[in-house]
């Protein structure tokens, strides 16, 4: 008796952790993106794509990451102004944050590593002016807004040690990331 009260006992506590892991994490996700207005479908080409870029660029690091760690979330916006999107990958675990921010990707629109950036804290400013063709950035690191440019390798990697941003925010400015906390959650 004492037996199949343990075993009864051990399933319901089994089917009961079972159901905490299979909490819905379908949330809205910054415009512009597939993943907004309830239409979130974590099977679209874009996730996909990224999920795909992902274990490739990590491919190396993946024995080392908890299920955790590969937990992202994405935004695509256009920063070239050629009519497709890049995509802004966002992290937030141990793995990929420490005390002055934490790491972001972003894919160009084939889905291709663009740029890395460490030490940011989100969101993400995209702004009206171009160098070289590209938006620039503006990005919290070093506790400070922080101007990012492209140059001809991409934009620079760490945004701490550019220029301080002291301009404006155009009320048509996109911010990235802006509501991270209440976006989709991915994994790769």
């Amino acid at each position: 008796m004492i037996k199949n009260m343990i075993f009864l006992l051990s399933l319901l506590i089994f089917f009961s952790c079972g159901k905490d892991e299979k909490k819905d994490v379908t949330k809205k996700v910054d415009e512009p993106t597939e993943f907004v207005h309830g239409k979130n479908n974590v099977k679209d080409s874009a996730s996909l794509k990224i999920i795909e870029s992902l274990s490739v660029i990590f491919k190396d690091e993946l024995a080392n990451m908890k299920p955790d760690d590969r937990k992202f979330r994405y935004t695509a916006v256009d920063l070239n102004g050629d009519g497709k999107n890049e995509y802004f990958i966002a992290f937030s675990s141990s793995y990929f944050c420490g005390s002055g921010g934490c790491t972001a990707y972003l894919l160009n629109s084939d889905f291709t590593f663009k740029n890395k950036f460490t030490v940011v804290t989100f969101p993400i400013i995209v702004t009206n002016n171009k160098t070289e063709g590209w938006s620039d950035l503006v990005m919290f690191s070093g506790s400070k807004n922080r101007i990012v440019k492209h140059g001809n390798e991409g934009y620079p990697e760490n945004p701490s040690v550019e220029p301080v941003y002291t301009g404006a925010i155009d009320k048509d400015t996109k911010i990235l990331f802006g509501d991270i906390e209440n976006m989709l959650v991915l994994g790769f």
